[in-house]
């Protein structure tokens, strides 16, 4: 029984299982714009690449270079060219695995809303996943209190589970309001 008080207090508080989906989606959505940046760096050198070819055409077809100097330039920009084209197919490869993040991490809080009885209802392998995905120590109980180890980063990241003791109260403080952002 004190073991699943103590799990209850990771089941989010009405309302905060959308913040969470919020701040996730945002956080992968914002992901997704280094993706974007990538392949589209890869594709401009590879059209400065081919505009060199054509530039260095121009300019045997003008006389201004020899047809072998074209013949070095194209071939250095063709090599040049199948590289990032390599790099671009393996960069899209590793990144093309679509993901429905939205449910991903719909079914994720919904699962954190009924933690407790998640882990009343699986079997003891699945119980240590549950444990072992919150506490990175054991688990102690002498029958009366209950003592933890570290916690997941990740968990005391997403709950905030802090002391009660104010002198581990997390607290921002301004002059208009005194107790503005404090956090119990």
């Amino acid at each position: 029984m004190a073991f699943l008080t103590k799990l209850r207090e990771f089941i989010p508080k009405p309302g905060m299982g959308e913040l969470y989906k919020e701040v996730i989606l945002d956080l992968y959505n914002g992901g997704s714009d280094y993706f974007r940046t990538e392949r589209k760096n890869y594709i401009t050198q590879i059209t400065e690449n081919n505009n060199r070819i054509t530039k260095a055409r121009e300019l045997l077809l003008s006389d201004d270079i020899s047809g072998s100097d074209y013949k070095t330039i194209k071939a250095e920009a063709e090599e040049k060219i199948m590289i990032l084209e390599a790099r671009l197919n393996d960069f899209i490869a590793n990144t093309a695995v679509t993901v429905d993040i939205y449910n991903l991490v719909y079914k994720a809080v919904e699962n954190l809303k009924k933690l407790d009885l998640l882990y009343l209802n699986a079997d003891i392998g699945h119980q240590r996943d549950i444990i072992g995905s919150i506490f990175l120590e054991k688990w102690s109980f002498d029958g009366l209190i209950h003592r933890t180890g570290k916690l997941n980063a990740a968990v005391e990241l997403i709950y905030l589970i802090n002391s009660t003791s104010p002198k581990n109260q997390s607290r921002v403080r301004t002059k208009i309001r005194p107790n503005h952002g404090f956090v119990l």
